[in-house]
């Protein structure tokens, strides 16, 4: 590949080493990609979307102590943070960090409320901690952003059956 041959003639190219990176991971070899892309990071330290990709790489070998550490780095102006902060709640579910996930996930639907995916992880994570209203609540407005209109009609029917305080949802 290109990349290859750039790291070879010259190991010290962060951008190099970033895209070889990315394009293993795109791959699905996210091991390798971490190698890559840690490289990457350390010729170009603050790089918030290098950091962020490498996260993600960490998030995809099942590494997410590590994605969770990688992420927290992460400048909050990166233009690239939605993705980043995603991959953070992601990771905190998958280590049982469910309120913390789930606090992560109200921050990102108060900042990006037309990010669609956040309502179905937060619906997740709400049902992890037996919130079981607002877990249909946010599956229902996941649906509903993704036009699947019978799941809508379920999840927000389960909302109301399930939430203590039905006026919050209406």
């Amino acid at each position: 590949s290109l990349f290859k041959g750039q790291i070879k003639n010259n190991p010290d190219n962060a951008m190099a080493q970033y895209g070889y990176g990315l394009t293993l991971n795109r791959d699905g070899n996210p091991k390798a990609a971490v190698t890559h892309l840690k490289i990457a990071l350390e010729k170009k330290p603050g790089d918030a979307d290098i950091a962020i990709d490498l996260g993600i790489a960490y998030f995809m070998t099942g590494e997410y102590s590590e994605a969770l550490k990688t992420f927290k780095k992460v400048p909050k102006s990166s233009s690239n943070i939605t993705t980043g902060q995603i991959y953070t709640g992601r990771s905190q579910m998958a280590l049982d960090m469910h309120e913390e996930a789930a606090a992560t996930f109200n921050s990102l639907i108060k900042n990006d409320p037309d990010n669609v995916n956040v309502y179905f992880f937060l619906g997740e994570t709400e049902g992890k901690l037996n919130r079981l209203g607002s877990a249909h609540y946010n599956l229902g407005q996941y649906y509903v952003k993704t036009k699947h209109l019978q799941n809508t009609k379920f999840h927000l029917n389960k909302a109301l059956e399930n939430e203590t305080n039905p006026e919050q949802i209406e």
